[in-house]
């Protein structure tokens, strides 16, 4: 492990890693993952919401956090996918 560190040190230090694209990757990656869990906890109570209370909560009144829910997992899917690719580009260029 503190080889990566002293390879990632050294890339840096030679100006093929900036110090923002490393941030920015973790930061990135860490934001889809945490937007993920929560898009997809809003997306899956409020789809459940209408069978579980037996009609009280109709399909209209539940559209209300199904629709944010699918767009803010699809939102931070996309900001994961980034995040990754440049966590996997850095560590492609500590590597060389």
């Amino acid at each position: 492990m503190q080889a990566t560190g002293v390879a990632i040190h050294r890339a840096i230090s030679k100006g093929v890693i900036t110090k923002g694209e490393k941030e920015m990757g973790k930061v990135s990656l860490i934001l889809g993952i945490v937007g993920m869990l929560l898009g997809g906890v809003v997306f899956l109570v409020s789809l459940l919401l209408p069978p579980l209370t037996n009609g009280r909560t109709s399909w209209e009144e539940a559209m209300l956090g199904i629709i944010p829910g699918a767009l803010l997992l699809s939102v931070s899917f996309i900001v994961a996918v980034v995040g990754l690719i440049f966590t996997l580009k850095r560590r492609n260029k500590a590597q060389i």
